[in-house]
């Protein structure tokens, strides 16, 4: 019987994991569409400002947009349970942008060389012209080259690594500085 609910369970879990895959493509699909409904959304707007009548009939819209905004607002103004959801919400929006806003202390911007340590079988770090020590953990093969001056722009990232060597970051951009 053990053995019975444990294929069982080993069925479900790699059924979970089967279907699991095809959402990582979500997003990307996601992408996809907002872009599409871009370019339609332009399209449509350059139709409109040729046409004269459908100007006039979007300038309507647009007022009777506003009007049905301030109207919305009076009456829900006076509704606790809306009033309740909309704190809620703007909880829930200030929590995110605190939680993944960067913060200008993370960001470094800076010149330095790229330096090869050999340590811990060996990496590519940024010494800055003031000495700081940058570990980028996503430094590009055409940048690891000991010696290169670069200019950068990283985000310093909260972790310990195994190389115990400068302060980590993700770079942002990076350019290679002519000498």
């Amino acid at each position: 019987m053990k053995k019975l609910i444990l294929a069982l369970c080993g069925i479900g879990i790699m059924a979970g994991f089967l279907y699991a895959k095809p959402l990582r493509k979500v997003p990307l699909k996601l992408k996809e569409i907002i872009e599409i409904r871009k370019q339609m959304k332009r399209i449509e707007m350059e139709a409109i400002q040729k046409d004269e009548e459908l100007k006039k009939i979007n300038e309507q819209i647009k007022e009777l947009k506003e009007k049905l905004r301030k109207k919305l607002e009076e009456v829900l103004a006076e509704n606790k349970e809306y009033q309740e959801l909309k704190k809620k919400l703007e909880k829930i929006r200030k929590e995110w942008k605190e939680r993944h806003q960067r913060k200008e202390a993370d960001i470094v911007v800076g010149k330095g060389t790229v330096k090869y340590i050999p340590l811990e079988g060996g990496f590519y770090g940024i010494v800055t012209e003031e000495g700081e020590k940058y570990l980028p953990m996503n430094l590009p093969s055409e940048f690891k080259k000991d010696g290169l001056k670069v200019w950068f722009k990283g985000n310093l990232l909260k972790m310990a690594t195994t190389q115990m060597w400068g302060k980590p970051i993700k770079i942002l951009k990076i350019f290679k500085l002519e000498k």
